[in-house]
């Protein structure tokens, strides 16, 4: 790292192991206190690194608690990438959410959904392809990993068929800038009672309705700051049409989660697989699109 731009001003670098990211990530102290992240990528990821700078640095223009960006470049002669971004102090959201009473946990929800808001109100370039056919490349891609390895679930055939039936839903639909993976694993409570927002390693442009996809992780969690989650990014006015295609993003999301958990939780693939049939569920066996801890 010595011929990092700022590397003299490092007092301390710590390794960051957990995550799954490809990214080398650590933990950095500078002489004179500040606290930042710093994430490394091979130089090929160089194009996708640098839009996902500009992507913060856009966000970075929001009211929001969150890593914000610092510097980016090239060093270890031209091999590496480098983003260095401010460090955001507070706890993992993801493991206090079950041991909080529910109306906090509604009332963080609400705060997430102010946030999320905030960011998709972001407008993208001009020239980005439709959502929905890149959104279809992935999803087709992964089906088809799961299906080559083998993995099973007694929905996969009804899940497919209904995504099938409502994808027109997706077709020419709004975009904006995304935080990408926007759920509690990636949200911190603070100190204040408040909420900071970290990893941007999935941000991109898109739907803003596909982030909600995601929210499938936070109702397993706290279904009340799920519901807050949908309250709040809409100010309690939900408009027609949100739930459908919610439901088809959640669909796809928890089905496509089974080709995550096999490269890098296959010993929880099981737990993955029981997730569905509790969505399945949710929506009394996809016969509403308004899941059932919504109206609870």
């Amino acid at each position: 790292m010595k011929d990092m731009p700022m590397y003299e001003d490092f007092a301390v670098i710590e390794p960051i192991s957990r995550g799954h990211s490809t990214d080398r990530k650590y933990y950095v102290e500078t002489l004179d206190g500040q606290k930042l992240l710093l994430k490394i990528s091979d130089i090929s990821d160089y194009d996708g690194k640098k839009e996902q700078f500009e992507i913060i640095k856009a966000i970075d223009t929001l009211d929001i608690n969150m890593t914000c960006p610092v510097d980016f470049g090239v060093f270890d002669n031209g091999k590496s990438v480098y983003m260095l971004l401010t460090w955001v102090d507070g706890e993992s959201l993801h493991e206090k959410l079950p041991y909080l009473p529910v109306d906090e946990q509604y009332r963080l929800g609400v705060i997430a959904g102010d946030i999320l808001r905030k960011i998709h109100s972001l407008a993208v370039p001009g020239n980005i392809e439709c959502s929905y056919e890149r959104y279809a490349q992935r999803f087709d891609y992964r089906i088809k990993s799961i299906q080559k390895y083998g993995i099973k679930t007694k929905h996969e055939k009804k899940i497919l068929d209904f995504l099938d039936g409502n994808k027109h839903l997706c077709f020419g639909r709004f975009q904006s800038i995304r935080h990408g993976d926007f759920h509690s694993v990636n949200l911190l409570l603070t100190k204040q009672n408040g909420i900071g927002v970290i990893d941007f390693g999935s941000a991109d442009y898109g739907d803003p309705y596909e982030e909600f996809g995601r929210l499938v992780w936070n109702a397993l969690t706290a279904p009340a700051f799920a519901r807050g989650q949908i309250n709040g990014y809409f100010e309690n006015d939900v408009p027609d049409g949100f739930f459908d295609v919610a439901t088809f993003y959640m669909l796809g999301g928890v089905l496509s989660s089974l080709f995550w958990a096999n490269q890098f939780a296959k010993d929880k693939m099981q737990m993955y697989i029981d997730n569905i049939d509790l969505v399945i569920q949710w929506y009394d066996d996809l016969t509403t699109t308004i899941p059932n801890w919504y109206n609870r």
